[in-house]
């Protein structure tokens, strides 16, 4: 209520002096630079409501999350995105660790006191320029349940003016992070306790110059 008040007062007050007041312009601009070894990965949950077509909460009986076979190449069409994901480094090649526990349940709607896990699959598109100058693409399919994913990732070459080369970089683009049932799971949703399930995924960028 004190916050409400002080607003209102504030307004009434700006209106009640409009005429002798004088707008200000401001802006501003955070400098980031980094000398030497950096990494970046950018992992952006996308949150809404449990109808939405993405985002999370989701609808663990809903088809969009459903097992369907999909192969590396196409993986980015299947599942539900959950996030938007990036990597930026200028250390090549580098490793990306993913580990991905089962979602748990931690509310029960049911009022039954079990412990249940449910097992998934997380996809992480990539599109970056390798050491060739070519674009490289693919899909990093990470299994939940697994002590930890691995996947390398090599970069293009950073070119001084006179074509020396200073190092390597990555640069991987914005994709969609896209969450999927297992078919274990997925064949057997009707049969958890309905609640609340979660995971908390870890992302670690290892590599070397």
């Amino acid at each position: 209520m004190k916050k409400t008040a002080l607003i209102i007062i504030l307004l009434l007050f700006i209106l009640t002096n409009v005429f002798c007041y004088v707008a200000l312009d401001k802006r501003s601009i955070d400098i980031n630079a980094v000398k030497g070894a950096y990494h970046n990965i950018i992992v952006e949950p996308v949150y809404g409501n449990i109808t939405d077509p993405a985002g999370m909460p989701f609808d663990l009986t809903g088809d969009d999350v459903k097992y369907v076979s999909v192969n590396e190449t196409s993986a980015i069409l299947g599942g539900r995105e959950i996030a938007q994901w990036s990597m930026h480094s200028n250390f090549a090649p580098v490793e990306i660790k993913v580990e991905a526990p089962d979602l748990t349940m931690v509310e029960s709607y049911s009022g039954k006191d079990e412990s249940q896990s449910i097992s998934y699959f997380l996809y992480f598109p990539y599109r970056y320029m390798d050491e060739s100058e070519k674009s490289a693409e693919g899909v990093m399919k990470v299994t939940s349940g697994d002590s930890v994913c691995v996947f390398t990732i090599s970069g293009i070459n950073i070119k001084n003016k006179d074509g020396s080369i200073e190092g390597k970089r990555i640069d991987t683009g914005t994709f969609p992070v896209r969450f999927m049932l297992s078919k274990d799971s997925s064949d057997n949703i009707e049969n958890y306790e309905p609640g609340l399930y979660t995971a908390n995924v870890t992302i670690t960028v290892d590599g070397t110059q």
